[in-house]
Formats: structure tokens, sequence, C-alpha cells
């Protein structure tokens, strides 16, 4: 019972939001912990039905150098692309990465797809110096720190094993 102008209004409603919140966070601000990094990364997935990968990388004092969406995918999936990672690393001349997608499914449990992801972005972003400091995965009402399970730790640990491995056979 609406006419067509009030529904294109509607439907921009979460666009706009997401925009607003975004200008909100601009101005390089720091990030010392996972909480920050998902306060500045939880915007970019409002209103989102499909997944979407985001980036944050920050340089050696913290400050935020680039925050954006740089994938986006289907319901159940989106493709991270290391080479695309390691470019925007270099570009910016980060110090440390922050990975974020969101589960539009509700559970932010990692898939096995996810932690193969994060290991290959630990490989990649290790031979510019770049730390990965956390991989986020967010649901509307919830999300799960591949830090703060201790699951990027335990990758960190075999990416050194097999790193000592490969120099020193």
């Amino acid at each position: 019972g609406i006419g067509e102008k009030s529904a294109v209004l509607i439907k921009m409603i979460p666009e706009i939001c997401r925009r607003y919140q975004e200008d909100r966070e601009q101005g390089g601000e720091r990030v010392f912990s996972s909480e920050e990094a998902l306060r500045l990364v939880r915007p970019k997935f409002f209103g989102r039905k499909t997944e979407a990968v985001v980036l944050l990388l920050l340089d050696s004092q913290g400050k935020t150098l680039y925050c954006d969406v740089i994938n986006e995918g289907s319901v159940n999936a989106a493709p991270i692309y290391t080479n695309q990672v390691v470019r925007l690393a270099a570009q910016y001349e980060a110090s440390t990465a922050v990975l974020a997608h969101n589960h539009p499914s509700g559970r932010p449990m990692p898939t096995s797809g996810d932690i193969a992801a994060t290991r290959h972005v630990i490989w990649a972003l290790d031979s510019l110096g770049v730390l990965l400091y956390d991989h986020l995965i967010v649901t509307e009402t919830d999300y799960l720190s591949m830090n703060g399970c201790g699951l990027l730790q335990t990758l960190y640990e075999e990416h050194t094993e097999e790193k000592e491995r490969r120099l020193y056979p």
C-alpha cells in the first residue's frame, strides 16, 4: 500500500545507516584490541544478506590506514583473495592487519574454509612483515575472534614450525 518512492526510500535505509556509521568512524582512529577493531568493521556488514570480507590495516602505532569491504560473495561464502590483501597491505605500508567477514546465518563459528583462508593470509602477510592480528567472524548479534579463542595463535605456531622446517630441513 505504499508508493514506488516510499519503497525505494525504505530499501535505502540499510545503506544510509552503513554510510553514516562509516563516516562517524573515519579519521585514523587507533585500534588496540579486537573489540575496537570490531567497532570499526561491524558497520560494514549492516543490512547485508550475503557474506562480505572487510580488511582493516593499521600502522605501527595502531592508527587506521584502511578499512573497507574487499570482496562480496554469496549467502554462505565470500572468497578472501590473498593477493588483494597483500597488495593493499603493501600499498598502505601497514604493520598490522585485521580480517573480518560476516556469517548471515547467525552462527559465528569458523568453517574449514575460514581457517584455510586465514592460514594463507598469515603466510602471505609474513612475507611483508605484516602481522595478522585477528580474523573476526561477525553476525548480527554476535562475533568470534580467532585471536580471542586461541585459533590464530595455533595457526601462527603451525606457520612458524613449517617456516623453520623449510628454512632448516
